[in-house]
């Protein structure tokens, strides 16, 4: 009897294995690829240009076929739900936006309506991406653009001043003005911008907009005409300044005040026997240190006694502009 119960239950444990072993290797139904999605645009905003929008958004890197805008000017109803498909682009059409990694659509304003737009993006293989949040525009009619610029150069700086414009784009006065966006990145609140980071001998483009409204969705003139200039370097430095003269172990040396402009190139020291006849008598002088009396250059080891000595000196800098010349200074060789 403990045989056949023991007989049993090995035939009862195979059995199960068996089973189980079964179960596992069976192969399911085959289950059919998930659709995958655009990713979806998540930085849309938007702006005014004269009568056109501009929707201004990141491009997602996974691959699409077209971007869809979408409008919905009525504000009852669900955009989702109702919008209207207004335009279809490829990446092609697309507009750098600035110096940024962003691009912008421009189409045309429904005047005087206050409207939400929307994007989506479109697969090759017909998938959607869910709608970007839609951006609240109300147009208005916004100044024209700043007309008549002028430009000024100055040894470290380029003015540029435009006339304000006299009315907006429908005629009306007077022109709603809130400040001025200069080369798309410079705002300004008065007629008047300062260029600190000009090159000499570069050529420098300005053209301004009229800011109409500086609140978001901000609103801008088009353009003005473009400014463009090459600036020249006709700036010498400064005099250099405390010119004095040094006896050292017998030789006249003379020091002056280092001139701190940027493109300083050096000195030339001039030297005579009348204070009003003075001559070049060095090669430039390029000696900088930061000592108080910081630049010298040897004169005179051949002296007559009794003789006067004037020394005056002038700065130069690399366009080769000479600075006038520093006050006289004179010594009597004893």
């Amino acid at each position: 009897m403990k045989r056949k119960n023991y007989g049993y239950c090995i035939t009862l444990w195979l059995a199960v294995h068996v089973c189980l072993f079964n179960a596992c290797a069976k192969v399911g139904d085959p289950v059919p690829p998930q659709a995958s999605f655009p990713d979806t645009i998540y930085d849309l905003t938007a702006q005014q240009v004269g009568n056109q929008i501009q929707l201004i958004f990141s491009v997602p890197k996974n691959e699409f076929q077209q971007i869809e805008i979408y409008r919905l000017c009525d504000p009852k109803l669900d955009f989702e739900d109702h919008a209207n498909l207004v335009a279809n682009v490829t990446y092609k059409d697309l507009i750098p936006y600035q110096n940024t990694d962003q691009f912008l659509y421009q189409g045309l304003l429904i005047a005087d309506q206050a409207c939400r737009y929307g994007l989506r993006l479109l697969d090759w293989q017909g998938n959607r991406s869910s709608f970007s949040k839609p951006v609240q525009f109300q147009p208005i009619y916004p100044a024209e653009p700043p007309i008549q610029l002028v430009y000024q150069v100055n040894q470290d700086r380029i003015i540029i001043r435009w006339n304000p414009p006299a009315k907006n784009i429908d005629g009306s006065r007077p022109a709603h003005i809130e400040g001025y966006l200069v080369n798309s990145q410079h705002t300004v609140a008065t007629p008047e911008y300062i260029d600190l980071e000009f090159q000499f001998g570069e050529m420098q483009s300005y053209r301004v907009q009229t800011i109409s409204r500086s609140r978001k969705p901000l609103a801008l003139s088009k353009f003005s005409t473009i400014l463009t200039l090459i600036p020249k370097d006709t700036f010498p430095p400064s005099v250099p300044k405390n010119p004095t003269i040094l006896i050292v172990e017998g030789e006249v040396q003379l020091a002056w005040d280092n001139n701190n402009e940027k493109d300083l190139k050096g000195y030339f020291v001039y030297r005579g026997t009348e204070p009003n006849r003075l001559e070049k008598s060095s090669p430039l002088i390029t000696i900088n240190t930061h000592m108080v009396w910081d630049s010298f250059s040897p004169l005179d080891k051949a002296t007559t006694a009794g003789q006067t000595f004037y020394y005056r000196v002038a700065a130069v800098d690399q366009t080769g502009n000479e600075s006038p010349q520093s006050e006289t200074v004179n010594i009597t060789v004893r």
